[in-house]
């Protein structure tokens, strides 16, 4: 299955695209993912992500998810996407039993980009987001 996503969140630099997940802290009420990157004038900043009452996620390095890549959905400016269909939650090959009650059809699928470690996210709300300084 064929990924698609669309961007959601704010842009970055796209001059210079350097980028990881710095802190990942997650707790009863949510989840917060903390992304260095470079803003439009092209100074360091921390980008937080803020997901409300998480149901999933899954880190992994941008190297173990050439699928994603392949599909050419995922470019810079943007490190928020909103999986629309062939993500983590409906498009990969599952065990029996993995993600029946979390199926992509009930929740919907996050991606958080960096040119480094990435995340997928199942969270049933919008993420919302601040940037702060490094």
């Amino acid at each position: 299955m064929n990924i698609e996503a669309k961007e959601f969140g704010p842009t970055i630099s796209s001059e210079r695209y350097e980028s990881d997940i710095v802190d990942i802290h997650f707790y009863s009420e949510g989840l917060d993912i903390s992304i260095c990157t470079i803003d439009h004038s092209g100074g360091q900043v921390d980008l937080i992500v803020h997901f409300e009452y998480c149901d999933g996620l899954r880190y992994l390095d941008e190297g173990d998810l050439i699928r994603y890549w392949e599909s050419d959905t995922f470019r810079p400016p943007c490190h928020i996407f909103k999986i629309t269909s062939g993500g983590w939650s409906n498009g990969e090959v599952l065990e029996p039993g993995v993600l029946s009650i979390r199926s992509g059809d009930y929740t919907k699928e996050w991606f958080i980009l960096t040119a480094n470690g990435c995340m997928s996210v199942l969270c049933d709300k919008e993420p919302t987001w601040e940037f702060r300084s490094s």
